[in-house]
């Protein structure tokens, strides 16, 4: 199995292997420093891998080369447009860039969304999911995500198939 972490990607052994991302204090809103486990061979490894062929100085989020963005509003841009399979055009080029990036409908925390959403409908349980997000509490997290109308039918099934069972009043009498 190969593994690719900040410092590139590297052979090794398959089962006993948890690749981490580290989250600095300095930049989450809490200052909480955090550790991230990824799936070693997900789709951030594939960034981690292009990074390790770009070389150790390219930068993850940078232009196509792997060199530094001068903000991370344009490194997001680059991202967007790579990602939605448009290749940038150099910055004499920029309004176009601009107009295509006005199509792609896609923002920082829909991202963040979307991986909670992810999460919460492959069975994680909603402690893990505000764990990760860094919330406060477990109600922040809930109001977050978004059920899906197969995430309700799969909860309401269970109670159907439990249709025999006696009803318990909830007061107690």
């Amino acid at each position: 199995m190969t593994i690719c972490d900040g410092t590139g990607c590297h052979k090794r052994p398959s089962a006993s292997v948890v690749a981490f991302i580290g989250i600095p204090g300095t930049t989450a809103k809490d200052r909480e420093h955090r550790r991230i486990p990824f799936n070693p061979s997900g789709r951030l490894a594939a960034i981690l891998q292009r990074r390790a062929e770009l070389g150790a100085d390219a930068y993850v989020f940078g232009s196509t080369n792997g060199e530094y963005q001068p903000t991370i509003q344009t490194a997001w841009e680059t991202l967007k447009l790579l990602a939605s399979g448009i290749t940038p055009k150099p910055k004499e080029e920029a309004a176009w860039n601009a107009e295509q990036l006005r199509r792609i409908d896609l923002r920082w925390h829909d991202l963040r969304h979307e991986g909670a959403c992810r999460l919460l409908a492959d069975g994680v349980d909603i402690r893990i999911i505000q764990l990760m997000l860094g919330h406060a509490s477990a109600q922040q997290t809930q109001r977050y995500v978004n059920i899906t109308d197969e995430e309700l039918r799969r909860g309401l099934e269970v109670s159907w198939k439990n249709q025999g069972r006696t009803l318990r009043l909830a007061s107690g009498h």
